[in-house]
């Protein structure tokens, strides 16, 4: 009988026999143990392993009519190169990344303040609270929407540029859960020329936030953000004046005439704008006439050209630089506007030359950026999710649309408008002092009253209300009015415009009287060129284009809103949804 010591020798040596057996029939065989260090694709393992994207970009092209995407695509850089490997702009975007061909802003007004309010924090207006660009406040005054009277500028001495902050936004954004959901480890940084295309996105706490001073050629940050100095990457761009960069630059065509011929209308300089000093016609100089060095005159038209969009494109690399952007397992967001585009073709129209120009001119100028970011995020693009929007479409120039289109559109004059609200007050209120003084006057697409001294004098504001709606309704191009009180109690007509209306609308910012105009025919006269703002396709219909980490490129046409993106990034960046998100995750385009 063996003893103890030898029946565990024996046991210890055959279990050895054996492993080794395994591992040499293994051997053999050519087997491969298993790897558990491999890293597993999909949203559900990178959700599982905290593998989430390093960087998240969030590109605006301001007033990026979705037309242009197709109408110009033969004029874009190829989604790649193989001569030299350089990722193409837009064409990238529709062919390598998910390409959603029916995306839409839900609300009205559609401008810029309240398109950029939406986008990161997937929430309407009726809860952001920016129902417009700007608006007026009880005591009469005009508001911007991010206007912040306890705020100075950082940056800049005697700028043109306004203190910003993000304190009218009452909605939070993915950045601002971003930070709280990492202690603030993560880095959120916005850039814009425009204020609002900065601060609207970049949210309530970022690591920075900046925009351009047409006065100075500096980029600038307000008291909200810092005690008193810039961010590295803003100091380092007005030390080196990067603004001065392009004087003496001249925008012109970059291709034959009869590229133009086949796909814009005849210049109409009598219904054109000036761009800023640009004006009509080719080529446009940035300089001014006469001008010897960098001035006012020359850093406004800067912002007004394609120059402007690859300013605002260096900047946004010298922040992933400086700030180390996506550079760690924390991830980090990116928020960039580019301005130019909505300064130059409010004045030239989408069917321009310029219009096809300045599209091509931010192909080029996005192609270079995210190939810079291939080049400078470790694990290149395939590490980061890339989302490019526009904050709102464009109309055509009234004036264009009769003459091409033989549409009858033409403008409905801002004093018309005021004077059917004149009329109406007369004949609703006694004292002829007092129905001129009830009027704060038509701030699109509101007209506002002064409540105060409605209640001071017991005026029946519901009824005067509907005298204002009819004889505004009255008048030629006006396609609907409603009031305060329909809107608030919820009592417009089923349809797709009282959707818009609902999710734009916010007792306390809202005007008193709404007016909706016919397709085609803008507010306003005695100015040239044209605008957006309304609840016609033309505003509401955007290009919508991801790409990167975890996305499935494809060709997506079911009608997606605006509001998806914050949630869709939300789900990627695993962080819970901002407060006020009423999206949906866009699950089609998601790798399983």
């Amino acid at each position: 009988m063996l003893s103890k010591e030898a029946y565990y020798t024996m046991r210890k040596s055959a279990m050895l026999f054996a492993t080794l057996l395994v591992a040499l029939s293994l051997f053999l065989l050519g087997a491969k143990a298993p790897s558990n260090k491999k890293a597993k694709e999909g949203v559900v393992a990178s959700l599982l392993e905290h593998n989430y994207p390093k960087l998240t970009v969030v590109i605006v092209f301001d007033q990026f009519a979705y037309e242009y995407l197709v109408r110009f695509s033969d004029l874009y850089l190829p989604a790649e190169n193989p001569a030299d490997g350089k990722i193409g702009g837009f064409r990238y975007l529709m062919e390598k990344g998910a390409w959603f061909a029916d995306a839409h802003f839900s609300h009205v007004p559609t401008f810029t303040g309240p398109g950029h309010s939406v986008i990161m924090t997937g929430a309407p207006l009726a809860e952001t609270g920016i129902v417009g660009n700007s608006w007026i406040t009880p005591d009469g005054k005009t508001l911007n929407c991010v206007e912040d009277p306890n705020q100075k500028v950082v940056g800049a001495e005697k700028p043109r540029a306004r203190a910003a902050s993000p304190a009218n936004l009452r909605a939070n954004t993915v950045g601002d859960v971003l930070r709280l959901s990492t202690n603030n480890k993560a880095k959120v940084v916005g850039v814009a020329i425009k204020d609002r295309g900065s601060v609207l996105m970049a949210g309530h706490q970022p690591t920075a936030c900046v925009w351009y001073d047409d006065g100075t050629g500096n980029w600038v940050t307000s008291t909200w953000y810092t005690t008193g100095t810039l961010p590295r990457f803003a100091e380092r761009v007005n030390r080196e004046r990067l603004a001065d960069k392009w004087f003496g630059a001249v925008w012109d065509r970059s291709f034959d005439s009869s590229v133009y011929a086949s796909r814009c209308v005849p210049a109409m300089p009598e219904v054109q704008g000036n761009a800023g000093g640009l004006g009509s016609g080719w080529p446009k100089r940035l300089a001014p006439p006469n001008a010897d060095k960098p001035d006012k005159d020359y850093y406004s038209r800067l912002a007004h050209s394609p120059y402007g969009v690859k300013m605002t494109f260096e900047v946004a690399k010298a922040a992933i630089e400086d700030e180390g952007l996506g550079q760690d397992e924390v991830p980090d967001i990116l928020t960039v506007s580019l301005s130019s585009p909505d300064y130059a073709l409010h004045s030239y129209g989408p069917q321009s030359e310029e219009a096809l120009e300045m599209a091509v001119q931010c192909d080029r100028n996005l192609s270079e950026f995210l190939s810079y970011i291939d080049k400078k995020i470790p694990g290149g693009l395939g590490a980061t999710v890339i989302t490019v929007l526009a904050d709102h479409g464009i109309a055509p120039i009234p004036e264009v649309a009769r003459q091409s289109e033989k549409l009858e559109v033409a403008h409905v004059p801002s004093k018309e408008i005021e004077a059917a609200v004149g009329r109406a007050l007369q004949s609703q209120v006694s004292s002829t002092t007092v129905a001129a003084a009830l009027s704060f006057g038509y701030q699109e697409p509101y007209v506002y009253l002064n409540r105060k001294l409605a209640a001071e004098y017991k005026v029946d504001l519901p009824a005067v209300r509907v005298a204002i709606a009819k004889e505004i309704q009255k008048l030629p191009g006006v396609y609907t009015v409603y009031t305060y009180d329909q809107i608030a109690e919820g009592r417009l007509p089923n349809s797709r415009i009282a959707e818009l209306v609902y999710n734009g609308f916010d007792p306390t910012r809202s005007g008193d009287v709404m007016v909706v105009l016919d397709p085609g025919w803008l507010p306003g006269s005695g100015y040239k060129g044209t605008s957006h703002g309304t609840v016609w396709t033309y505003d509401t219909k955007i290009p919508l284009l991801f790409a990167g980490k975890n996305i499935v490129p494809g060709l997506y046409t079911d009608r997606v809103d605006v509001k998806d993106i914050a949630p869709t990034l939300s789900f990627l960046l695993g962080i819970r949804f901002p407060d006020c998100a009423r999206g949906r995750i866009l699950g089609e385009m998601l790798k399983k």
